[in-house]
């Protein structure tokens, strides 16, 4: 069978299978896989795909006039139509300072770091508004040493731009400020699933030691790298907590964070998963219930060292946890 002759339902069950960079090179078969696969090459734009050498957006794309050429607009109008179709977007800024290379003349060279991504930060919270059917979002940065102002990142983590967006993951560097969760409310509200890495973020604004009166969130599964107590207090639906470390010792104000953190775990009749990292060696104990939640509910230990315990109670969780 000529591969001009191939059914569209036999080349859609194809494209189901591809990876991106091969995705994109299947689109250059025939008109035919053209037009049949370019619905999924935009369904989710992975981090690969934007260095991909045919991916179309890159940082001399014009997406809106004026136009210096014919070509320029029609561009346009395909990626826009495109845009539309996209569900979920990775971006990641993994680069990394160079150190200044010694003086030993014998000494190997560094590996070049990593390029920097085709598109910008700022420029993401443009697209992002150009794709209604966003609902997972992903983005990562390890460059230290350029911060982002806050005004920037406030731009990009936009409900107005994410309204359909259930999934978040966020892993930024230290920003030289700190973000207060309370000003992304209206985002995080309606996800399901948040993942936030590194410590530029705190629960409630420091200056008044308030967190927002709003009604509970909607989210599921929730991974932090600290342990949060009044942020669990908006999430009663949760079912899987993932903690990085565990709290740092509060002094006199342990007992009284234990009681709130045990009462706000005891609210959340649908939670079955809590993992906890441990600070020592980066190992992971995960605690798994069976049974409906409750005060005299029992939940297993499983360990990333392969060792188990049963019987393990919500109040020694907890104790765990401080």
């Amino acid at each position: 069978m000529m591969v001009h002759h191939i059914p569209t339902e036999i080349i859609l069950a194809f494209g189901e299978l591809l990876d991106g960079p091969s995705l994109y090179a299947s689109l250059q078969v025939s008109r035919q896989w053209y037009l049949a696969l370019h619905q999924y090459a935009w369904v989710s734009i992975t981090k690969k795909q934007w260095f991909h050498p045919t991916f179309p957006i890159n940082r001399s794309t014009k997406l809106f006039p004026p136009f210096n050429e014919t070509v320029e607009e029609m561009n346009a109008t395909k990626i826009l139509t495109c845009l539309r179709l996209t569900q979920s977007l990775e971006w990641n800024d993994i680069r990394i300072p160079r150190r200044p290379r010694s003086v030993n003349s014998n000494t190997a060279l560094l590996p070049s770091t990593p390029p920097p991504p085709p598109v910008t930060l700022p420029d993401l919270a443009i697209l992002f508004r150009l794709m209604p059917h966003l609902n997972h979002v992903n983005l990562a940065m390890a460059r230290a040493f350029a911060g982002i102002p806050e005004q920037t990142l406030q731009s990009v983590i936009n409900v107005k731009n994410l309204r359909n967006l259930r999934v978040l993951h966020l892993d930024l560097p230290d920003l030289g400020y700190t973000l207060v969760l309370e000003k992304m409310y209206p985002l995080l509200s309606q996800l399901e699933e948040l993942n936030l890495r590194g410590r530029w973020f705190w629960e409630y604004d420091v200056s008044t030691r308030k967190y927002p009166n709003h009604a509970p969130w909607s989210l599921k599964r929730l991974t932090v790298d600290r342990v949060f107590i009044m942020f669990l207090g908006y999430c009663p639906a949760l079912e899987t907590i993932s903690f990085k470390h565990p709290m740092s010792r509060l002094g006199r104000r342990m007992e009284r964070t234990r009681e709130t953190m045990l009462d706000h775990l005891q609210r959340m009749s649908n939670l079955r998963t809590i993992t906890v990292g441990r600070s020592s060696d980066l190992k992971e104990d995960e605690f798994h219930i069976q049974e409906p939640m409750g005060p005299t509910a029992l939940w297993d230990k499983n360990s990333s060292d392969y060792t188990r315990e049963k019987g393990c109670t919500l109040h020694a969780i907890v104790d765990y946890l401080m």
